[in-house]
């Protein structure tokens, strides 16, 4: 069981093993968290991937 985005759920579906419905309407928010090896906190890549994760994601 997983909660996706309907688009993805139907796009990756098996047909005839995979069924998709709709989340029912208690599920609320759901969170999201980022990790990354404490020496990358300075890199600029990496700074920039997160960056641009938390700004797509709000």
């Amino acid at each position: 069981m997983a909660t996706l985005p309907r688009r993805l759920a139907i796009r990756h579906a098996a047909p005839g093993t995979t069924t998709v419905i709709p989340a029912p309407g208690e599920i609320g928010p759901i969170g999201c968290a980022m990790s990354w090896h404490p020496r990358l906190d300075d890199d600029a890549a990496q700074r920039w991937l997160r960056d641009t994760i938390t700004t797509t994601t709000r």
